[in-house]
Parts: C-alpha cells; structure tokens; sequence
C-alpha cells in the first residue's frame, strides 16, 4: 500500500540548519576581530575582511565562492573603468 506524504500548514520560518551555531562559534572565537586587526581595509571597503572571512565559514558552497570571485573582479579593477 503506498502511503501519500502529510504536510504541516504553511509557515514562514526558514530552516537555518547549523547557521545559528556557526555563528555562536564564530562570535565566542572572535574570528571577524582577529582578522580585522591583522588586515586592515580601506575606508571605502562595503566589507571587512573579517566579514567576508565569517562568511566563507557559515556558507561553505560553491556558490557563494564563484560569487566572490565575480566580486573580487569588479573590486580591482583600476579607477574610472
């Protein structure tokens, strides 16, 4: 006999899977100030280097690392480009 799938009532919450404890972790080892303090950025910089650092860690894909790279691109090339 096959049995049919039950699902819940519709809800707005998002699955955050292991995020919020990366993120204790992350905080309680302070990585976003250490590496901060050893790599300082310049002042029009949207992100320190610790942020995009914190980042790599909590989301691990693929994705978002050909994501930076597009980034990175657009961020070095020369003035007036």
């Amino acid at each position: 006999m096959r049995q049919h799938a039950r699902f819940g009532a519709a809800s707005a919450e998002k699955l955050l899977g292991a995020l919020p404890v990366i993120a204790g972790f992350s905080s309680r080892l302070k990585i976003r100030d250490i590496i901060d303090e050893a790599c300082p950025v310049r002042d029009l910089a949207a992100l320190t280097h610790g942020q995009v650092i914190e980042a790599l860690v909590a989301y691990p894909g693929r994705i978002l690392i050909d994501s930076l790279k597009d980034i990175a691109a657009t961020c070095t090339k020369p003035a007036g480009e």
